[in-house]
């Protein structure tokens, strides 16, 4: 399989900066916010369209993507049109993740479900530099998660997963991304408590819309559109006052990159 299909079926996209990379299209989890139907993907299913991780790697071997290897190469963010720790995905994940690791080049992975300690065992092998693999916890809303989240494991299953990640002395992050409008910014007090409890740093992130702004998203193909927020603030400041707060997640890459 050539590239070329890839780039117009969603597999891999974006720049030698950075690339999206997805083993699957299409997620079960169903959250009420998602972006997916906005560009044609289905949500709700178990995504029937499943690669291999060695097609993707070959892929990106050819001469279709200009990737640029190492600490300072191509950032590798896994997972935006798929939940990459769904058990159908998983497999998939693990292997992209450990042959993407020997490239030296930063790796991002974010998720709703639960990261066990062995899962990540055979990953921490290949990391070369600390801040190498980064893994983001999403969770948008903690006490309303099951009308917003509905398809996903539990928050308090989903934050075992900073210990897990903690043991193979992987940095993981409170991912609170999207902010939704009057639901996320109710939950500071449970925010706070998560981020004392495994003491982790956190990203706090707009929506993705349709309604154009003038923030193009950096997904989405030119039809997604980032819905500033003033909560998005608001709830940055206060769990400042707890913890290290980003913007986005390429500024954890950033950070990383400079030690």
């Amino acid at each position: 399989m050539t590239a070329i299909p890839y780039l117009k079926r969603g597999f891999i996209f974006g720049d030698r900066w950075r690339l999206f990379i997805n083993t699957a299209l299409g997620c079960p989890s169903s959250c009420s916010y998602c972006y997916l139907p906005s560009v044609g993907i289905k949500i709700g299913d178990t995504p029937d369209n499943v690669v291999a991780a060695e097609e993707i790697i070959n892929t990106l071997e050819g001469q279709d993507y200009e990737v640029v290897r190492g600490k300072f190469g191509t950032i590798f963010s896994i997972g935006c049109y798929s939940e990459c720790w769904d058990s159908r995905n998983l497999p998939q994940t693990l292997t992209l993740i450990d042959r993407l690791l020997e490239w030296g080049n930063p790796i991002q992975v974010a998720t709703k479900r639960r990261i066990r300690i062995k899962q990540l065992g055979g990953l921490s092998r290949n990391i070369a530099w600390k801040g190498q693999l980064t893994i983001y916890i999403s969770c948008s809303s903690i006490a309303k998660w099951r009308a917003w989240e509905p398809g996903t494991a539990a928050p308090i299953e989903r934050f075992t997963g900073f210990a897990a990640a903690n043991e193979h002395s992987i940095p993981a992050y409170l991912y609170i991304k999207p902010v939704i409008e009057g639901v996320t910014i109710t939950d500071v007090e449970e925010y706070n408590s998560v981020i004392q409890k495994f003491n982790v740093d956190c990203v706090v992130g707009d929506m993705f819309t349709t309604v154009p702004s003038s923030l193009s998203a950096p997904i989405g193909n030119g039809v997604l559109y980032v819905k500033e927020s003033d909560e998005v603030v608001r709830l940055s400041q206060e769990l400042a006052k707890q913890c290290r707060v980003f913007r986005n997640s390429t500024e954890v890459i950033e950070m990383w990159r400079a030690r």
